[in-house]
């Protein structure tokens, strides 16, 4: 259960939402996609109603959720599909977000061929090819091993930075929040509210080594445990 959620994105930021199991994250993030009904309260997106400005999202899920009946140029094509965009255009874009997640030369390839973070990169690739202003992202690197993790983020920081898209990203790893937020949202256990809100000015590229990056880390746990 959520309670008295209030918090502003800014254009660009790149937001963590971190917060005790059950405590509602991802009930946070459907309702801002409007997967879920929210009994009181709204979400605006540039003072617009959610469901004028639905065509600004896009979602990735904890899993890839890839059509296994179609190669991975074919999964990215699909919203461009949907949107009627004309074939050759749509081959167009869709290799150039395959190329820039790092899966150019794979584009042949089904989902039962690829390894769990390129099954992630090709979902990502797929978002982004139907160029949404807001990446909503449920906890998409949580299935593959930590060593695959690291490089993820590391690679979405990369992609963050030169698409300067906003995205809001659910992670229950504080390691992850770290390395990748301008800002950490914490909540309390449910009903759950706001109970924190760090600012994460470290340098990028980060280092997970150093002090700073020790010290707002262990910050962030002591408030969630609290």
């Amino acid at each position: 259960m959520l309670d008295n959620i209030n918090f502003e994105v800014e254009e660009d930021d790149l937001i963590c939402i971190v917060g005790p199991s059950g405590c509602g994250k991802t009930t946070l993030l459907r309702i801002i996609i409007n997967l879920e009904q929210p009994t009181a309260g709204k979400v605006l997106i540039k003072n617009r109603p959610l469901k004028e400005s639905l065509s600004d999202l896009g979602f990735v899920f904890q899993e890839s959720a890839l059509f296994p009946w179609r190669n991975a140029l074919e999964n990215v094509k699909f919203p461009l599909e949907i949107k009627g965009i004309e074939k050759e255009k749509r081959e167009e874009i869709a290799r150039k977000y395959l190329k820039l997640v790092g899966l150019e030369g794979f584009e042949n390839s089904y989902p039962f061929e690829l390894s769990g973070g390129m099954k992630q990169r090709a979902a990502l690739a797929r978002v982004l090819a139907k160029d949404p202003e807001i990446l909503l992202m449920d906890e998409p690197f949580a299935s593959v091993d930590a060593q695959t993790s690291n490089k993820l983020q590391e690679e979405l920081v990369d992609l963050w930075q030169k698409t300067m898209k906003t995205i809001i990203f659910i992670t229950h790893s504080i390691d992850e929040a770290v390395y990748l937020s301008d800002k950490i949202i914490v909540l309390s256990k449910g009903p759950s509210v706001i109970k924190k809100v760090f600012s994460n000015a470290l340098p990028r590229p980060r280092d997970r080594n150093s002090l700073e990056f020790i010290e707002l880390k262990k910050a962030v746990m002591e408030e969630i445990a609290d």
